[in-house]
C-alpha cells in the first residue's frame, strides 16, 4: 500500500528547485504553448544542469531548429517523478508526464507576474505539480502543461491504486486520493480552501 507521505529523492529535488525559481517568467508558463521555453528548462541550473541550460537559445521558441535538437537530452528526473509512475521505455524521447495544472487561476497558468503571495487559498492547500496519463505527456522543453476540464479536473491524472503523486505549493509531496476536490486544489485564489485527502 502506498504511504500518504512517500517522498522520493527526485520529487524532493524538483520541488525545492521549483521554489527557488519562483516567480517564473511569463513566457515559460504555457500561456500559448508555443513561445518561450518551459519552466522545466528554466530550473535546469538549479538541478546541476547548467551546461545543458546554456545550450538553449532563450530568445527562440522551444521548437526552433536549435532548441528542438535538445529534446532527446531530457534529464532523467523528468522521467522519474515518482518511483511508482514512469514513462514506458518505448515512449517517445523527450516527453514528460510531469506537468503543472494550467488555468488562469493556477500558479503556473495565471497571466501576469505570479508568486507565492498570490496563493490566497494557502500554499499547503494548492497543487503545484501533478503526473498525467501518458497520452497527455508533453515535450519537456515546451511551455505546455495540464489544461484540465474544470468539470472533470482529475480526468487526465495518472492514478495507481486510487492514488496519484502531487507536489503542493508549500513544497510538500504526497500521494493524493482520487476522491479529492481537485478543482479547488488546483486553483490558488478561488477562496475555496480544502485540505488534500491522501
Amino acid at each position: 500500500m502506498l504511504s500518504a507521505c512517500i517522498v522520493s529523492r527526485d520529487s524532493w529535488q524538483i520541488r525545492k528547485k521549483v521554489h527557488r525559481y519562483f516567480p517564473p517568467p511569463a513566457d515559460s508558463r504555457g500561456l500559448d504553448g508555443a513561445t518561450g521555453l518551459s519552466w522545466r528548462v528554466h530550473i535546469l541550473p538549479f538541478l546541476g544542469k547548467s551546461e545543458l541550460f546554456q545550450q538553449f537559445k532563450m530568445d527562440e521558441p522551444w521548437d526552433s531548429p536549435a532548441n528542438k535538437k535538445l529534446l532527446p537530452k531530457m534529464p532523467d528526473i523528468y522521467n522519474r517523478f515518482s518511483s511508482q509512475l514512469m514513462m514506458p521505455a518505448d515512449a517517445p524521447k523527450g516527453m514528460t508526464t510531469m506537468v503543472a495544472p494550467n488555468s488562469d487561476r493556477t500558479i503556473l497558468g495565471a497571466p501576469g507576474r505570479v508568486g507565492f503571495g498570490n496563493i490566497i487559498d494557502g500554499s499547503s492547500n494548492t497543487v503545484l505539480l501533478v503526473v498525467v496519463k501518458e497520452p497527455l505527456a508533453v515535450p519537456w522543453t515546451a511551455p505546455q502543461d495540464y489544461k484540465f476540464d474544470p468539470d472533470k479536473p482529475a480526468a487526465g491524472l495518472q492514478f495507481e491504486n486510487g492514488k496519484t503523486p502531487v507536489v503542493l505549493c508549500d513544497a510538500f509531496t504526497c500521494f493524493a486520493d482520487r476522491e479529492n476536490q481537485w478543482l479547488y486544489l488546483f486553483e490558488m485564489n478561488d477562496e475555496e480552501v480544502v485540505q488534500i485527502k491522501n
